[in-house]
């Protein structure tokens, strides 16, 4: 799910990462990341997949929300680090890409009529897709 939504949002994500100030290589890599942070925190909740779901489910709150906003620091962290780039430059892509892509998730989560535990299949079954790529590419 997290990837197909990724996958439609690549030109629109890419466009705006690079007017945010990353170059374009840099709007790629950083997509990635995006995925990995969103990801990773989502299955770190899923002891309260219905609180997630109830999330998700509400726009308005993911601006608010601790989650969310963990996932926006680690991101721009994760950038500093891994790009050089400024603190703005970093909050700035931040500020975009979770938001963007949590609504994108929870629209997903709405028109399918996920539960608890449907979003808790489709996550852990896209964790396993995903880190079995990352234990393949390490061999």
């Amino acid at each position: 799910m997290i990837q197909q939504i990724i996958d439609a949002s690549k030109h629109e994500l890419n466009e705006q990462l690079q007017q945010r100030g990353l170059s374009e290589s840099q709007s790629k890599e950083a997509i990635g990341m995006a995925k990995e942070i969103i990801q990773g925190k989502l299955i770190s909740q899923l002891s309260d997949a219905t609180g997630l779901v109830t999330l998700l489910g509400k726009s308005q709150a993911l601006a608010t929300s601790t989650v969310v906003k963990n996932m926006m620091r680690d991101f721009a962290i994760k950038m500093i680090i891994k790009f050089g780039c400024s603190d703005l430059t970093a909050k700035g892509v931040a500020n975009y890409a979770i938001p963007l892509l949590m609504r994108k998730i929870g629209n997903q989560v709405s028109e399918k009529g996920l539960n608890g535990n449907s979003l808790s299949k489709q996550l852990q079954g896209s964790s396993l897709k995903f880190f079995g790529k990352g234990i393949l590419n390490f061999f």
